[in-house]
């Protein structure tokens, strides 16, 4: 028998807690059951979803006390959802539209399952890749997700990047962000590639060696992220690879948020700090330095230093004194 509507294949794979519980009692829930996401309730009705996602991004990365904040504080709401009597093909548009893998079923303002982007692609792969061709330009629509937003935030996606296309590729960096983001789609495969500058050739058979074994070490550490050694000269890249057919946004920003984490893990491992923060404040300068071949005044470049890079007034000023006088800045205490 064909499955066309979601009654036919959606599953109770999720577990239901009280929107006042801990993210910590939630989590032991998570771990004993082995279900990964989790339906908040409040008055027993539906109010948001939490997936492991939510864990790594919301948790794991900024740091939060687990036993005192509560699992509301890191669901996504209002929930999106989905009737029974739809059909696999819109549960799969809706997906694909709202950014989405998990979508609860819900009739009548109750939870009656939870239909997965997994369940659709084992019995009708094909549903999903064509829901994603409703956004036909892929280039601009990551181009837009990377120039709308503000500088004062403090998820890297929703900064304002500077966005530059060289022939295939998109090429964005933002002062914030220890990296240059070279971004190539190919093969229905968004590619995001940061490339360290780390050239491995040249090093005698041990050194090599040891490097192989930290990259291994870093590589079982993360998940998004993968270190790669590639060119010519054998150079260490961080890479992260998206599917099209499921991109969104947010698993957009969660491999950006990725490889900053890999990137500052590596640099730990490695013992590279002093070095990275000084390449570090040498790109603030060229990119100072672009602008005013490109006619900057004075006060837009005041504006980027401050809005844009984070420094006070005072450093900023002296900064661009240095710059104007031809100097090359050491002071790493301007950029901190």
């Amino acid at each position: 028998m064909k499955i066309q509507n979601v009654n036919e294949l959606m599953s109770k794979n999720y577990i239901c807690i009280d929107k006042n519980t801990t993210i910590a009692e939630a989590l032991k829930k998570m771990v004993e059951k082995g279900v990964f996401t989790i339906i908040v309730k409040e008055n027993d009705l539906p109010k948001g979803i939490v997936t492991e996602r939510d864990f790594t991004t919301k948790v794991l990365l900024k740091h939060v006390d687990i036993s005192k904040e509560t699992i509301d504080k890191i669901m996504s709401s209002p929930i999106i959802s989905i009737l029974p009597t739809e059909s696999l093909e819109n549960a799969a548009k809706l997906m694909v539209s709202k950014g989405i893998r998990k979508l609860p079923v819900v009739e009548n303002s109750k939870l009656v399952g939870i239909i997965t982007e997994d369940d659709i692609i084992k019995i009708a792969p094909d549903l999903i890749s064509l829901a994603g061709q409703n956004v036909t330009d892929w280039t601009q629509e990551i181009i837009k997700w990377l120039t709308s937003g503000s500088d004062k935030s403090e998820d890297p996606v929703n900064l304002i990047w500077d966005v530059k296309l060289n022939q295939n590729m998109i090429v964005a960096e933002h002062p914030k962000v220890p990296f240059i983001l070279n971004i190539m789609i190919a093969n229905r495969i968004v590619k995001l590639n940061v490339h360290t500058g780390l050239e491995t050739a040249l090093l005698d058979p041990i050194q090599r060696l040891d490097i192989s074994r930290k990259l291994l070490f870093l590589n079982d550490r993360t998940s998004l992220v993968k270190f790669v050694i590639r060119g010519i000269n054998e150079e260490i890249v961080l890479s992260s690879e998206l599917d099209l057919a499921s991109i969104s946004k947010e698993e957009f920003g969660d491999a950006l948020t990725g490889l900053i984490t890999a990137l500052y893990l590596m640099i730990k491992e490695f013992k590279l700090e002093e070095e990275f923060n000084k390449q570090l404040a040498q790109r603030v300068i060229l990119m100072i330095q672009e602008r005013m071949q490109k006619g900057a005044t004075r006060e837009d470049l005041l504006n980027f230093l401050i809005n844009k890079v984070g420094m006070d007034q005072d450093s900023a000023n002296k900064l661009l004194d240095e710059i104007v006088k031809g100097k090359q800045s050491q002071d790493l205490s301007y950029f901190q």
